[in-house]
């Protein structure tokens, strides 16, 4: 039987004999109900959420600043769990990467789990399509999901040529746009590669809108939130908003910069960006370290490093009499540096967020956020 452009078939076994895959389309749920009996989950509300989840909170025009998970080749969990208790005086979001750069880590749903009693906010859990092909992309979405969290950054990966093992096989069985896509199936049906789940009722949503507390369990959006990456300082900015577009089409919540340097190269992209109505937080990393600075400067794919940025750290290593110094040093070019990049940004409604990926450098955090605030 063809409905629409859908080939589905007939039911005539009972509910629990039916071993077919039916396509993921919202549309048909009605027929499926009353013919085949069979249960679909759709959604026809999905962009709500709660009021004090950190989309809905950028989209009410509240500016939103988040921290990022440092890993380490520490195995000890309280590593984890002090970074917690830190940035949770000073952010609202907590993004936990997907062994980022290619490099052996934790896996970040463990980290998850660990930290998400002393961190009382929103996490946001990168998945990356380097390392697992499309089944074992499946299990880690449902995984996150069956645990609570439900907010995804979703990444293509970079290549494992670049980390620690270089002889590793990338998989790259989907890329972000398709992972995307399997993501929008899910929310809209319950259903990946049309395999369908029964997902938990346990939390009246309607009654989670209206939540007063920050620390309230109803924080948990009812779907998977998907965000994504650009990068506004792109040499092709056409091709990066083609990339976009194509994600666009299956549905993002949320989107994160890559790490920015300079307004007038970002400020184009961003403003072709604001015109889409999606959140986006950008993101910064000052450092305090001068080989560290020159390192990312020379490999980090996509990003600009600016060279009187770089020349400042230098002379800030190079000059400075005492450690304590130094470190004042450091703050103070971080500060002067991107307090004012962050605020044209800010005035001009470029951005609604920022995340700082700080590199043993968290200290720095509550001082720009002042500032920022204050600009």
């Amino acid at each position: 039987m063809y409905l629409g452009s859908n080939l589905l078939p007939i039911c005539r076994t009972k509910p629990q004999k039916r071993f077919f895959q039916l396509l993921p389309t919202p549309r048909l749920a009605p027929y499926l109900s009353q013919r085949c009996g069979i249960k679909m989950h759709v959604n026809n509300s999905i962009s709500n959420l709660p009021k004090q989840h950190f989309v809905s909170r950028m989209q009410e025009g509240e500016f939103v600043f988040g921290g990022e998970i440092e890993y380490s080749t520490s195995l000890d969990l309280q590593t984890y769990r002090n970074q917690a208790n830190f940035l949770k005086s000073h952010t609202s979001v907590l993004a936990i990467p997907d062994n980022p750069g290619s490099n052996i880590f934790l896996s970040n749903i463990a980290i998850a789990q660990v930290i998400q009693s002393l961190y009382p906010y929103d996490l946001v859990l990168s998945i990356s399509c380097r390392d697992t092909n499309r089944l074992g992309l499946a299990t880690r979405l449902i995984t996150a999901y069956s645990l609570g969290f439900r907010n995804l950054l979703l990444v293509t990966g970079d290549h494992p040529s670049l980390g620690s093992v270089p002889s590793s096989k990338p998989v790259f069985d989907l890329d972000s746009t398709q992972l995307l896509h399997l993501c929008h199936e899910f929310n809209q049906s319950g259903t990946l590669f049309g395999n369908y789940f029964e997902k938990s009722q346990g939390i009246d949503y309607k009654l989670c809108q209206n939540a007063d507390s920050d620390q309230d369990f109803c924080i948990i959006p009812p779907r998977l939130v998907v965000g994504t990456v650009i990068n506004p300082q792109n040499s092709l900015p056409e091709i990066e908003m083609a990339r976009f577009q194509r994600k666009k089409t299956e549905g993002i919540d949320f989107i994160q910069t890559q790490v920015i340097f300079q307004a007038e190269a970002v400020i184009p992209l961003l403003k072709e960006f604001h015109h889409e109505k999606i959140p986006i937080m950008a993101g910064i990393v000052p450092l305090n370290n001068y080989s560290l600075a020159k390192k990312i400067s020379n490999f980090l794919p996509g990003v600009k490093f600016p060279k009187s940025l770089l020349q400042a750290y230098k002379i800030a290593s190079q000059n400075s009499d005492n450690s304590k110094n130094k470190a004042k040093m450091f703050d103070k070019i971080n500060i002067n540096y991107y307090s004012p990049l962050i605020t044209e940004l800010k005035h001009k409604n470029l951005i609604q967020g920022l995340y700082f990926a700080t590199i043993d450098y968290p200290i720095i955090i509550p001082a720009l956020i002042r500032s920022i605030l204050n600009g």
